[in-house]
């Protein structure tokens, strides 16, 4: 699910992004701090606990491997860590 401002958008000519591909380039856009900041993605403390999962599983990353642990972050994981990296911490409000 992703919600949006339609008045930032509708101000820059920009449309939602149809995949996570196009999320970053959309959020740069839309970044002018500290009026407006591109994405929100978190809260303070462990909010990327639940908003981190909502790119790793479309991305077709996981948490653990069947019978071998922990997943690594390569792959699907990988790409998922560096979409959701950027967004929220280059995008995204400063914690405070």
């Amino acid at each position: 699910m992703f919600f949006y401002r339609k008045d930032l958008f509708g101000a820059k000519g920009l449309t939602p992004p149809k995949t996570l591909a196009e999320l970053e380039p959309l959020a740069k856009k839309l970044h002018a701090p500290p009026a407006t900041y591109g994405i929100v993605l978190r809260g303070l403390k462990n909010a990327n606990a639940t908003q981190y999962p909502s790119i790793l599983f479309p991305m077709g990353g996981t948490y653990l491997k069947e019978r071998q642990g922990r997943a690594r972050q390569q792959g699907a994981g990988g790409r998922a860590r560096d979409v959701h990296e950027p967004a929220a911490t280059v995008r995204g409000r400063p914690a405070s």
